[in-house]
């Protein structure tokens, strides 16, 4: 069973969001983010290709799913299914009514990544919660 969660970019008073089914967890995708796509031009390419299966640390080419490590998997373009555009959102809040099967929000807004664990009520700056969870090794 996947950790799902919501990846959204808070441009122009829209949110422009997509669907990731795979570790959706802050010491995983929370950290992709942080570390990969800090830059908003990449997070507008990456969330352009649509809901994602897997987040990679690079947008990558088209492929089978699994064949290209470390880089994204998205239905619409590695698995040619439809109705896996992204989705355009007034508020945070309908961002996360929209994914409520989420476990893990994750948005940018003026080029700061924040997350929410839940229910979409209470964001914290991702760069917060990744140092939260310590040193793991």
């Amino acid at each position: 069973m996947g950790t799902r969660s919501a990846i959204g970019l808070l441009e122009d008073g829209k949110i422009k969001a997509v669907y990731c089914h795979w570790d959706g967890y802050v010491d995983h995708n929370g950290r992709i983010l942080e570390e990969s796509y800090r830059d908003v031009d990449k997070v507008k390419q990456l969330l352009a290709l649509g809901d994602l299966s897997v987040l990679g640390n690079a947008i990558g080419e088209k492929h089978r799913l699994s064949e290209e490590p470390g880089s994204c998997s998205f239905y619409g373009r590695d698995r040619d299914e439809d109705g896996c555009d992204p989705k355009y959102f007034d508020t945070a809040k309908e961002m996360c009514d929209w994914y409520d099967d989420s476990e893990y929000f994750y948005l940018m807004k003026n080029g700061v990544w924040f997350v929410n664990e839940g229910n979409g009520s209470k964001w914290t700056l991702l760069s917060v919660a990744i140092d939260e969870l310590g040193d793991i090794e």
